[in-house]
């Protein structure tokens, strides 16, 4: 999320030049003045120049512009590492779109996940995994046949944030072309 203050502006137009994409801000004001926010999402690896033009008609005619640089990770994938061993973390994620199918991932590699054959079944009881990072933004479980994560691409969010979004592919390879989001709990899965 980004945002800022407004004066004589009803709307507020956001481009990423990165990515090339572009949304609209949500304007609060009150006789003129007021706040602005908007969510900027899809954000290229590497630097993104985001630019925040006010508006006073809708035109695209700017009265204003502000810019600001954000900074995506070359691996995203690594933001979602909830410690660095099973024996130091208190964190898991768990998907908001199934039932109750959760991991884990630490940093040496190993982890721990549900079974279960789809995200529509009731998750199966967690095992442990090792993983690895099978692009910038994708991790791949190795060694779990019956795990319900295969396989997370396009990752975004961080512990940090305590929350994120994936691509998840299943048993038999079974994807999805919704993001799932995933929300960090605390605890030892």
């Amino acid at each position: 999320m980004i945002g800022g203050t407004v004066s004589g502006a009803s709307f507020v137009h956001v481009s990423d030049t990165s990515t090339g994409s572009t949304t609209e801000g949500s304007v609060h004001w009150f006789q003129g003045n007021g706040t602005w926010s908007a969510q900027v999402s899809g954000l290229a690896a590497g630097d993104n120049l985001i630019i925040a033009t006010a508006d006073a008609t809708g035109s695209g005619g700017g009265l204003a512009k502000a810019s600001i640089v954000v900074t995506r990770p070359a691996q995203p994938a690594t933001l979602l590492i909830n410690g660095q061993t099973r024996a130091t973390t208190t964190t898991y994620w768990v998907d908001g779109s199934s039932r109750n199918h959760a991991f884990a991932i630490y940093a040496d590699g190993t982890g721990r996940s549900t079974t279960g054959s789809s995200m529509n079944d009731v998750a199966g009881p967690p095992v442990d995994i090792t993983w690895t990072l099978s692009a910038p933004d994708a991790i791949t479980i190795l060694n779990c046949p019956t795990c319900s994560f295969q396989v997370i691409t396009r990752i975004t969010g961080s512990v940090a944030e305590a929350s994120a979004l994936g691509q998840v592919t299943t048993v038999g390879g079974t994807g999805y072309t919704a993001l799932d989001s995933f929300t960090l709990t605390g605890g030892t899965l």
